[in-house]
């Protein structure tokens, strides 16, 4: 009798175990960009995504995959995209990508090089569709790309 309690104790121990590399996994998961040419996706390194925004529009239609968070956000031709730039010696992002913000959220925090922290909030509605780091910088620099949504 006892051996038929372990075995159910160790299945059910294998299988929280399971599911929790599961969840662990996610925060790994990678965010994967696509261009969308005649309906069909044409997956694009991230960081070209910022030639096809333009003067606050999609110049193309794009899809962005979470692998995180599980989701994919679209933006159609011609929809209005937000672009902030963020500059600092450390910056802390809060929001993740193709996860909905509101005016005035919270996205991420600076860390200015006189040790002030200061706070990046969403100027509009919508969606983070992309960070982009910008490499070769003296300063950690990043491009917010948001989709307005209302």
């Amino acid at each position: 009798m006892k051996d038929n309690n372990r075995k159910g104790l160790g299945t059910s121990i294998s299988d929280n175990m399971r599911e929790e590399l599961k969840r662990l996994s996610k925060y790994y998961g990678l965010v994967k960009c696509y261009v969308l040419r005649d309906n069909e996706p044409s997956q694009v390194e991230c960081r070209e995504v910022a030639k096809y925004v333009a003067s606050g529009k999609a110049l193309r239609a794009l899809r962005v995959c979470n692998e995180r968070v599980g989701a994919c956000v679209d933006v159609g031709e011609g929809e209005e995209v937000v672009v902030l730039e963020i500059a600092g010696r450390r910056i802390f992002i809060v929001s993740d990508e193709c996860t909905r913000v509101k005016q005035s959220q919270k996205i991420a925090y600076i860390l200015t090089g006189k040790g002030e922290l200061r706070t990046v909030r969403s100027p509009v509605n919508g969606y983070i569709l992309l960070y982009n780091e910008i490499l070769g910088e003296k300063v950690e620099r990043y491009q917010v790309f948001i989709v307005v949504k209302e």
